[in-house]
Formats: structure tokens, C-alpha cells, sequence
């Protein structure tokens, strides 16, 4: 056999030295983007399509929502924030921003300090730049305050003399009425009267409760309260009335919805008053719904039928009131005065004497915690999860009350033949914290069991 010839492959020649330098100094292939920058790149690119959808969509926006002056504010503060974020974005795909990863130069036999990229210059005059915008601000923030301070004092100043205004011409043409129409004369349909109380309703509705304190004043002097009555049947919804003078006031039919009346004066005010409408007998009852009466003067006032729901009446003083069949359901008589006050059921208008229609006072849900009822007559009155917590009930009449999950928790004054008297006490908290048998919690004790426990059976 003969031999085999080896034949060795040629070895790629290299170029010489000179041209490898020459190929090495030539410029290399263009930059391709990984996938992490690809994929920041598209996200530029959204945001960008996305803030300039905006822009087109802002202004016709503005123009159906009627935004304010401060809209442009918001816009361009909006697009200040996504432009710095988007050119962090596109910085973060090159090297010498900076803002992303790059390689540094190392050597093993000296130190290579790098060049300062944008990030580094940005670094630099930072501070400076945030110090600058700071005070920049702050100067517009008190310059931008104080003038909105001068302009509320402007304004207070221009509310007070068109408060004062309305006042004086007020007075002046109910003084012209009196001394030259004889007000205090006419009564209910003259001519002068409806004129009277017409300028009196709208002066007190459009001025504030220093201004009406004047008003009401005037009035009770005036004797304009009582006969003829200007604040009877008229509306004074969310009227300013704190502090108002309204002793003996004829208040019976008044709409009094939200008013303040807080530490107005109306002892012996009347708030109700039966009237013959049509051959018919008819009571003509204020309406006091969520009205404000904090500590109001109310001794001796006649609130007989009147509807009281959601009122406050924390600290005020009812003592002798008459409060027959007032819907008192959720309002607040926290530490309220009612000794002597008459909580009984009201006998219906027109209705034959000694008929059976009584209307009884709705006290449900009423927070009468540390309420002073002493003496005060609460027969068949509802008081159905009322907050009796630390009430005052010294020989408070409980006869036939309504008492079921009313909570008596720490009540003082109370006496066996009183809770006895009541016409239920299903679920209510006692005196002593024990709550008493009901459908929702069968297993407690009854009253007669509580009393028996407590040695007073």
C-alpha cells in the first residue's frame, strides 16, 4: 500500500502590521440597541404619543369642564414632570449621559479619572439650581398670599359696609313705616304689613348674625314680635339668628330649617299656635329640622307639635317648656335643662273634649346624656334608643314611655315605681349597665328579674 500524502491546509494570512492599524483605526460598525433599551425606547414612545394626546385633548376639555384659571398650571407642571422623565429615559440609552450603566477605563499601572458626563454637571449645579427655585417659589408663594390676604380684607371690608348699608336702610324704612302707616296697627293681609314683613325676611336672610342681633332687637323693642307677629309663617331657612333677641316672640308656622340660633334669647317664645282655617281648628307649627339651638334660652317656650329632627340642643335651657308631641327623633339635648319641661302627648287640634288622638313626643334616637329631667312629664313619650347615659331622672313621669333599647347607663334620681310605670324597657340598658331581655338577647334578664336582683321587687 503506499502511503497517504498529508497535505496541510494554508493558514489564513494575516495582514501586515501597518494595514492591521489602519483597519483598527477605521470606525466600527453602528450601535444596535440591546433589548432592555428596545424596550425602553418603546416606552418613550408611548409616553410621548400619550402627552401629546393630552395636549390636543386639554383644551377643548377645559373649555366643557370651565376649569379654572390654574388648569395651565397643572398642564404644564404635568408635562414638566413627564419631560424630565422621558429625557431620563433617552439618557439612560447612551454612555455619556451618564443616567444608565456604562464601562470605565481600568489600568493596572495608573489611575484613568473619567470625563465628567452630563449626570455629573447636573450633580454640580443641582443644589444651586434647587436653592434657586426654592426661594424663587417661596417669594411667589408670599408675594401670591399677601396679595390674596389684602384681597379678603378688601372684600370683608366691602361685605361689612353693605352689611352695615342694608341695616341702616332697613331701619329707616321700618321707622317710616311705624311713625307715618301705623305698623303696629295693622295686622295679618294689610297692605302695610306684608310690606313690613317682606323687608323684614329679606334683610335677615341676607345678613349675618351680629347684623340680625341688631335687627331683633329692634323688632322686640318695636314690639313687632308679638302683634302684629312679622317672623310668624315666614321663611328663614339657614338663617344667621345667633344671639338674637326673640323673647315672646310669635314664632308659630316659622321655617327655621338649618337656622342658628345659638344662645338666642327666646324665653316663652311661641313656636306653635292653633288657628281656624276654613271653620276648622288647625295647629300652625314651626319647622326647626336640623336647626342649631346650643345653649338658646328656651324656659317657658311653647315647641308643642314642632319638628325638631336632627336638632342640637346641647347645653340649652328648656326648663317649663312645652314640648307636647315634638318629633325630637335624633336630636341632640346632650346636658340640655328640662326640669318641668312637658314631653306628654299632644292632644290633636279640633278634636272633641276628652277624645282619645293624643300625639306623643317622638324622642328616638335622641342623645339626652347628662340631660337634667328632673320633674319634667316624659309620659307615653317614645324614647327608643335614646342615650340616657348620666340623666338626671328625679321624679321624671315615665308613665307608658317607650323605653325599649334606651340606654340608662350611670341615670341617677330613678326609682323602681318609676321604671315599673314604663310601658316597655325591652333591650335598654339599666342604671347599673345590665341590659334586659329581648328578642335579640333572650337569655338576659327581664325587669322584674333586675329589680328582684337589685332588692327593690
Amino acid at each position: 500500500m503506499g502511503r497517504k500524502k498529508w497535505v496541510r491546509k494554508a493558514e489564513p494570512q494575516k495582514p501586515p502590521p501597518e494595514k492591521r492599524d489602519r483597519l483598527e483605526q477605521q470606525p466600527k460598525s453602528r450601535w444596535r440597541p440591546t433589548k432592555p433599551q428596545g424596550v425602553r425606547a418603546t416606552e418613550v414612545a408611548v409616553v410621548l404619543t400619550t402627552v401629546m394626546v393630552i395636549s390636543i385633548i386639554w383644551i377643548p376639555w377645559r373649555e366643557v369642564i370651565r376649569v379654572g384659571g390654574n388648569s395651565d398650571y397643572v398642564l404644564r407642571a404635568m408635562l414638566t414632570v413627564v419631560g424630565i422623565w422621558i429625557l431620563v429615559r433617552i439618557g439612560s440609552l447612551y454612555e455619556w449621559t451618564g443616567f444608565g450603566e456604562r464601562a470605565l477605563e481600568k489600568s493596572e499601572t495608573r489611575e484613568i479619572q473619567p470625563r465628567k458626563t452630563l449626570w455629573d454637571w447636573m450633580s454640580l449645579l443641582l443644589v444651586p439650581l434647587m436653592i434657586a427655585g426654592i426661594a424663587s417659589w417661596f417669594t411667589w408663594w408670599q408675594n401670591n398670599s399677601q396679595q390674596a390676604l389684602v384681597a379678603r380684607q378688601q372684600a370683608q371690608l366691602q361685605e361689612s359696609q353693605a352689611q352695615y348699608s342694608a341695616l341702616q336702610s332697613y331701619i329707616d324704612q321700618m321707622s317710616q313705616l311705624i311713625d307715618e302707616r301705623d305698623l303696629r296697627s295693622s295686622g295679618e293681609g294689610d297692605v302695610v304689613f306684608t310690606l313690613a314683613q317682606a323687608r323684614t325676611t329679606t334683610t335677615i336672610t341676607q345678613l349675618d348674625g351680629e347684623q340680625n342681633q341688631i335687627v331683633t332687637r329692634f323688632l322686640s323693642g318695636s314690639g313687632l314680635l308679638r302683634e302684629p307677629a312679622l317672623l310668624a309663617k315666614v321663611g328663614l331657612e339657614d338663617a344667621k339668628l345667633h344671639k338674637a333677641v326673640l323673647p315672646n316672640a310669635n314664632l308659630a308656622g316659622t321655617f327655621l330649617r338649618g337656622a342658628n340660633l345659638t344662645e338666642a334669647v327666646l324665653i316663652e317664645a311661641n313656636f306653635s299656635a292653633d288657628e281656624k282655617v276654613d271653620g276648622r281648628t288647625q295647629a300652625i307649627t314651626a319647622n326647626l329640622t336640623t336647626a342649631d339651638l346650643s345653649k338658646a334660652a328656651l324656659q317657658g317656650a311653647n315647641l308643642s307639635g314642632c319638628t325638631l329632627y336632627d336638632a342640637t340642643l346641647t347645653d340649652t335651657t328648656l326648663q317649663s317648656a312645652d314640648l307636647r308631641g315634638a318629633v325630637l327623633r335624633g336630636a341632640d339635648l346632650s346636658a340640655a335643662a328640662l326640669q318641668g319641661a312637658n314631653l306628654s302627648p299632644a292632644t290633636v287640634p279640633g278634636s272633641p273634649p276628652g277624645s282619645v288622638p293624643k300625639i306623643s313626643t317622638d324622642l328616638t334616637d335622641a342623645d339626652l346624656r347628662e340631660a337634667n329631667l328632673q320633674d319634667a312629664d316624659l309620659s307615653s313619650a317614645v324614647l327608643q334608643n335614646a342615650n340616657l347615659t348620666n340623666a338626671n331622672l328625679t321624679n321624671t313621669i315615665l308613665r307608658d314611655a317607650y323605653l325599649s333599647d334606651a340606654d340608662l347607663t350611670n341615670a341617677t334620681g330613678w326609682t323602681m315605681e318609676q321604671l315599673t310605670s314604663a310601658r316597655s324597657l325591652k333591650g335598654a340598658t339599666m342604671p347599673d349597665g345590665q341590659i334586659l331581655k329581648s328578642d335579640q338577647n333572650p337569655d338576659e334578664p327581664t325587669l322584674e328579674e333586675w329589680l328582684k336582683s337589685k332588692g327593690r321587687a
